[in-house]
């Protein structure tokens, strides 16, 4: 995501300053157009927020959506909610950005726009709030927030726990393979080459690969630097990104678990935005811009202007080639009922329960594998040290 700068007018006449974070300016222009915001300048700002401080603001939205849903559920207003929630709140960050709420709110802006107007939400949670203002359902709207939250926190933890285990592995590996490289082949070459007599291959190998590192260090860090480049600037583009996303869901189960957890976040989003009152043209473009792929995302943009067009919105869905056979009957089931967002809620438990399913497997079948290889190499490192042992006592016989 990138942030940029912008200046705009409001309906009421009132000049706005700030930031958004969209990826593009395409998307800044039109998430600022739906806060009822018309911007006249709208420029890149010069650095995007690095990982840390965004885990950190949205662990700290979370928190706060979470205490105010369970401070509406116990019967306060929205105004109290806050000011409770501001006194117990110990963290300055959070103090700071409820005082600013609630002096917004003060002046007479919805909790949306004051919350908006201060930290860059997503533009999914800025509908579901703004509908859930206008059908006054602000305690669903907020457990639905916490909810939605709550997930992604989840799945990346379990990613992150599924990967920890096989990393641990590999960097075994890898150190392995350095202090055979680094340490031991440089002990012992000089007793093959006083003797005249070649290394064993696979230590010859090594001491190639460290002769390399050490003689050529700086292009070795040069290439490493470039390829990160490349990598950085791929992400900055639509088009770098959508290569990643391609590549990314054409990994096997791995690419299977990222588009199940894509699509239930969208029939998520999707199925909040029409629960809470909004219209299915702007909807479909709020809840398509919840899909973190970019090819998925296009595809899925897409669909509004289908439906206008007059399709069926179940035949325009399955047109995308997004979402699997049994989804779209989800969809169809939906529009015959005209309970469209029961049906995308079932649909989405569905797809995250397959998603669990899959990822479950997959994380079965990765950690023997990277054990086996991992095993396999650090043995035959084993054995290439005793056999290059060996050979140095027959060296030295000689």
């Amino acid at each position: 995501m990138t942030i940029f700068r912008f200046q705009a007018i409001a309906a009421d006449g009132t000049l706005h300053q700030d930031s958004v974070e969209a990826d593009t300016e395409e998307d800044a222009a039109r998430l600022l157009m739906r806060r009822g915001l018309k911007p006249y300048r709208l420029e890149h700002a010069a650095h995007t927020k690095s990982a840390m401080r965004e885990r950190w603001r949205v662990a700290a939205l979370e928190r706060i959506f979470s205490t105010l849903h369970v401070l509406l559920q116990a019967g306060l207003t929205i105004d109290t909610a806050l000011r409770t929630a501001l006194a117990n709140e110990r963290r300055k960050p959070e103090r700071d950005l409820l005082e600013g709420i609630s002096r917004a709110m003060a002046a007479g802006q919805p909790f949306s726009a004051a919350i908006s107007g201060r930290v860059a939400l997503p533009a999914t949670i800025t509908a579901i709030l703004t509908a859930g203002e206008a059908s006054a359902r602000m305690t669903e709207t907020f457990a639905a927030i916490t909810e939605i939250y709550a997930e992604r926190r989840q799945r990346r933890d379990d990613i992150l726990s599924a990967l920890l285990y096989p990393a641990t592995l590999l960097l075994v590996m890898l150190a392995a393979l350095g202090i055979v490289t680094f340490v031991l082949v440089p002990s012992i070459r000089p007793i093959f080459e006083g003797a005249g007599q070649p290394m064993p291959m696979f230590i010859g190998i090594l001491s190639a690969l460290g002769d390399l590192f050490s003689d050529y260090d700086w292009a070795v860090t040069l290439i490493a630097i470039v390829m990160l480049a490349l990598v950085y600037a791929m992400l900055r583009v639509p088009s770098g990104r959508r290569r990643l996303s391609q590549a990314a869901l054409s990994l096997p189960l791995l690419g299977t678990v990222l588009r199940q957890r894509s699509s239930a976040t969208y029939l998520k989003t999707l199925a909040l935005l029409l629960g809470n009152g909004v219209a299915l043209g702007p909807a479909l473009e709020l809840a398509a811009d919840a899909v973190p792929f970019e090819t998925d995302r296009q595809a899925l943009r897409s669909l509004r202007d289908a439906v206008f067009a007059g399709q069926s919105l179940s035949g325009a869905v399955e047109k995308t080639g997004v979402l699997d056979a049994v989804t779209l009957s989800f969809f169809k089931a939906g529009e015959q009922s005209n309970q469209l967002p029961d049906a995308l809620t079932r649909a989405s438990a569905l797809l995250d329960a397959q998603a669990k399913q899959t990822s479950e497997r997959f994380s079965a079948l990765l950690t023997p594998a990277v054990t086996i290889v991992t095993g396999l190499a650090v043995g035959g490192i084993v054995v290439s040290v005793m056999d290059t042992l060996l050979s140095v006592n027959d060296v030295a016989l000689r």
